[in-house]
């Protein structure tokens, strides 16, 4: 087995056949982590993680879930029945422009009007201004809750192996306590 290190003694490269030009040959052996994670010390191939890279992915996959978990929106339930809404700037700015204009007429033209609102599935639900203030607080909610884990998790727990469905869990978590649901 021929391996290649960088500056640091870090296993940068390996083959078990060819040649690997600047590699030192050595014993067989069996990586069981990322050989990025090793280093080639005294004649031995030690695990030591590196610490920063590992670190680096676990900011970047907080990212990645963050912007999909938004980028899906939330599940709204009407009339006992769950309809997915976005939360794309155009539906934000939508849901309070329609907010907007409901407390607008009630407040000076003293009139209870309803407007429909479409959901991604397209069921439309006819709603008065109570009904936009909640489906805006549930959203307001939804959207803090993301922005909350994801602060939880890159400033309260140590850099780990982390899963969309555990990042998830704890969003769901948070956004029960924000919205007063429990």
């Amino acid at each position: 087995m021929k391996i290649l290190l960088d500056e640091n003694k870090r296993i940068t490269a390996y083959t078990y056949i060819g040649e690997l030009q600047g590699s030192i040959e050595i014993d067989d052996f069996n990586f069981e982590h990322p050989s990025q994670d090793y280093i080639y010390e005294k004649g031995k191939i030690k695990y030591s993680p590196d610490l920063e890279r590992f670190k680096k992915e676990y900011f970047e996959n907080i990212d990645k879930y963050k912007t999909e978990i938004l980028d899906y929106g939330f599940d709204y339930k009407v009339d006992g029945v769950e309809h997915r809404q976005r939360c794309r700037d155009k539906d934000i700015i939508w849901i309070a422009m329609t907010t907007l204009l409901l407390f607008l007429v009630k407040t000076f033209l003293s009139k209870d009007m309803k407007k429909t609102w479409y959901f991604e599935d397209d069921f439309g639900k006819e709603m008065d201004l109570t009904a936009f203030v909640k489906l805006m607080f549930f959203g307001s909610t939804f959207i803090s809750s993301v922005y909350d884990t994801e602060n939880y998790f890159k400033t309260q727990v140590t850099p780990k192996q982390l899963t969309k469905e555990e990042f998830e869990s704890k969003r769901k978590e948070i956004h029960i306590k924000l919205a007063n649901m429990e």
